[in-house]
């Protein structure tokens, strides 16, 4: 099983048909290519996060993703499934095409004004092992992990000996 993410700011009702039709059609379209692999399950979720899931945040005190509280956004889930490990090195390909290809249309929405340019980290969660979610972090919070890392693991024990994150 693959899981990979992306954030997208919540798309204005002008232009939601166009932005949501083509996000979806981009996952269609990659998932079309894997209908041959041998026990393939694809799906994709389009998760609310509305702003003020942010701002109860904020009202506690915050967290590491520090979400301003200024638009609702999307958490966008991508998963393949499949039953031979020989598979895996094809998945691997189509899950980046995927994610990637989401985020590349997203920043183009962006540059086209049909988004709004605000913070989109990714959520850990989902993010597939590929995907940069530290770097999608504020810096001042990707500081702080890292601080938090070294005080809680200064040997390195659970970042070196483990598939997981990695601030």
């Amino acid at each position: 099983v693959m899981i990979a993410t992306e954030t997208v700011p919540l798309p204005s009702s002008d232009d939601g048909d166009e932005i949501m039709g083509a996000l979806h059609g981009h996952w269609r379209n990659v998932t079309d290519t894997t209908e041959l692999v041998p026990g393939i399950v694809s799906s994709v979720a389009f998760q609310p996060f509305p702003k003020r899931i942010a701002q109860a945040a904020l009202d506690r005190g915050g967290d590491l993703i520090d979400v301003d509280p200024d638009v609702d956004r999307l958490i966008i889930e991508m998963n393949y499934a499949f039953s031979l490990q020989s598979d895996y090195e094809k998945l691997d390909r189509t899950m980046q095409e995927t994610y990637g290809g989401m985020r590349d249309m997203v920043l183009g929405y962006v540059q086209e004004s049909k988004l709004p340019d605000v913070y989109c980290p990714l959520f850990m969660n989902y993010a597939f092992y590929r995907q940069d979610h530290w770097g999608r972090l504020k810096p001042e919070n990707a500081e702080f992990a890292r601080a938090v890392a070294e005080q809680v693991d200064p040997l390195g024990f659970f970042r070196t000996r483990t598939g997981g994150w990695k601030p």
